[in-house]
């Protein structure tokens, strides 16, 4: 009979890899949790930037199983007197990260069951510096929770409070409307994301507006031809613009943080 595998321990920064910083957050979390398989969602986030993080957070979410421990590193605060915290969700998860708003859009759609602030230096390292919390406070903190799955044994818990000026916005496909968000990614295609999730069975009817230009719905890239504009769900049920084999973002001049009206038609 086969062993039932335990869950990760998932890596998101914006780091890079050309420094070595995850390579050594890696080492710190094996020494502490051996037996522990540690993913690296990404660590290609833009530098400094908490909302890209939150998103790609809360849009792989539901992919990873029960128990699963998120390490999520983007702290332009570092060495400040922000707080370091852990999170455990309502659907079982827990978020081991800066309190800068990268938890935002997760707790808004999977609800939070804790939040503490990881003060018990007892599982930091030795030595904290004040510019690389990611391997002092945060890797092994996830390490340690990984082990005991026991939040309270980390710090006291605070009331949570949201940092960050977008949420998930819900669309359904119930009837005709107007529902207004913004652009909250650009991935490395340039295809536009809104934070407007779809939550409907098959693709709506109607079209997108952004910056005076009007981009209709398609079920997919191939629906249009090269070259051609299309506003469409993505597999994470966003809705997002995109360019056929082209980059939306260059050639429809589209930057994260644009407003936008998506209008559907019954």
């Amino acid at each position: 009979m086969h062993q039932k595998q335990k869950p990760p321990i998932v890596l998101i920064t914006d780091f890079g890899l050309s420094d070595g910083f995850v390579g050594v957050m890696h080492s710190v979390i094996y020494s502490i949790a051996p037996d522990a398989r540690i993913i690296d969602l990404t660590h290609f986030i833009e530098p400094q930037d908490i909302v890209q993080a939150s998103f790609l957070l809360f849009a792989h979410w539901q992919y990873f199983p029960e128990g699963t421990v998120f390490v999520a590193v983007v702290d332009p605060g570092v060495g400040t007197s922000r707080k370091p915290i852990i999170a455990h969700t309502q659907d079982n998860k827990f978020i081991v990260a800066p309190d800068n708003g990268l938890i935002d859009l997760v707790i808004d759609y999977y609800g939070i069951t804790s939040l503490i602030h990881f003060s018990n230096s007892k599982f930091y390292l030795d030595s904290v510096s004040t510019t690389f919390h990611g391997r002092d406070i945060f890797s092994p903190g996830a390490a340690h929770l990984w082990n005991l799955k026991d939040p309270l044994k980390f710090g006291k818990p605070v009331k949570y409070q949201r940092k960050l000026p977008y949420y998930i916005l819900h669309a359904y496909p119930d009837a005709s409307w107007e529902i207004y968000g913004h652009i909250i990614h650009i991935d490395r295609f340039g295809n536009a994301m809104t934070n407007i999730m779809w939550h409907g069975k098959n693709p709506p009817s109607g079209y997108v507006e952004i910056d005076n230009t009007r981009v209709h719905f398609y079920p997919s890239y191939g629906y249009v031809p090269t070259g051609s504009p299309l506003a469409l769900v993505n597999s994470e049920r966003m809705i997002e613009i995109a360019v056929n084999q082209g980059n939306a973002s260059r050639e429809l001049a589209i930057s994260k943080g644009m407003p936008v009206k998506i209008s559907i038609v019954n």
